[in-house]
C-alpha cells in the first residue's frame, strides 16, 4: 500500500476535507440526501484513520486467504 495512494485519502484531500470535523460535516450533508437517519453516524476518528492509511485493507488481506491485495 505504500506505493499506492488510498483513493479515499486522495478524494478528501482534493475537496479539502482532511480534518475529522470537516469530514463529519460533509458526511452529514451526504447522509441527509440519502437517508436522514444516517446523520450523526459518521465513523470514529480511529476508523477514519484506518480507512485513510489502508490498514483495514491490509488487515483483511492478512486474515482472509480468499482476499486479494487489490481490495
Amino acid at each position: 500500500m505504500t506505493d499506492q495512494q488510498i483513493l479515499l485519502k486522495k478524494l478528501l484531500t482534493q475537496r479539502h476535507w482532511q480534518t475529522y470535523s470537516t469530514f463529519c460535516k460533509e458526511y452529514d450533508k451526504a447522509a441527509k440526501k440519502v437517508d436522514p437517519s444516517l446523520q450523526g453516524g459518521w465513523p470514529s476518528r480511529a476508523q477514519l484513520h484506518r480507512w485513510l492509511t489502508g490498514e483495514l485493507c491490509r488487515r483483511r488481506v492478512n486474515t482472509d486467504p480468499q482476499a486479494t491485495a487489490e481490495i
